[in-house]
């Protein structure tokens, strides 16, 4: 983007403001090629994270007219998201609040420069619909996939862990507990006298109840390093 407003009059259009669109330009160029290569680490990551706010910041502020330049604050939009999906809430806040204070900036050059208050609100009115719609949107349907997937690791009934992730527990700990002498690994299956009769004689609802009960008893007595699973 920066490097095409260049070939417009509305973009950079002194040394210094051409050589801010080709250093942010660089920055998602060398950015894009950091995935491409390899998955980068988390410190990589927020500092790409950084880099691209600043780089958006300085190139808003480098186009020589001040419209251009509040509109380019919407790419804030782009960089809240992945700071929503990869990293915290904290960084999104703080992508909103740079997003935040250069949209105020152009919005007053541009009422100062065309007197045309209308226009300088409507633009304030998108980019913070963007700014704020999308890195929230993603961070709520992050949330909700992170509710889903705790889910879907449990048995609904009695809240231990299912059949899958008990093994993929069961796993780790082995595979945590492997190296040291003299470690062991206790395992115990627990089946319930009669539990058949029971759900004959009194009914489903009282068969739950019963593993209910079994399942409470079992959290409450083992430690917490214990792995319960409902098999």
């Amino acid at each position: 983007l920066p490097i095409v407003m260049l070939w417009t009059p509305f973009g950079p259009d002194n040394p210094a403001t051409v050589a801010i669109a080709f250093a942010a330009a660089a920055t998602a160029v060398a950015g894009g090629f950091l995935w491409l290569l390899r998955w980068p680490t988390r410190r990589q990551s927020v500092i790409f994270w950084a880099m691209s706010t600043a780089a958006i910041a300085a190139t808003s502020f480098a186009f020589s007219n001040p419209y251009s330049g509040l509109g380019a604050c919407a790419t804030f939009a782009v960089i809240g998201g992945f700071a929503a999906y990869f990293h915290t809430m904290g960084h999104v806040v703080v992508n909103l609040a740079v997003a935040t204070v250069c949209s105020a900036i152009l919005a007053h050059r541009l009422i100062a420069a065309t007197g045309d208050v209308a226009l300088a609100i409507a633009t304030l009115v998108t980019v913070a619909s963007l700014n704020i719609g999308v890195p929230f949107g993603i961070e709520s349907l992050v949330h909700t996939l992170r509710s889903d997937l705790r889910g879907s690791d449990r048995d609904p009934l009695t809240g231990l862990l299912n059949r899958r992730s008990f093994h993929r527990s069961v796993y780790e700990l082995m595979m945590l507990h492997r190296s040291p002498a003299g470690t062991y690994l206790v395992m115990a299956m627990i089946d319930l006298d009669n539990f058949k009769h029971l759900n004959d004689t009194r009914g489903h609802a009282a068969g739950d109840q019963a593993l209910v009960g079994v399942s409470a008893a079992l959290h409450e007595n083992c430690s917490s390093a214990a792995v319960i699973g409902r098999v």
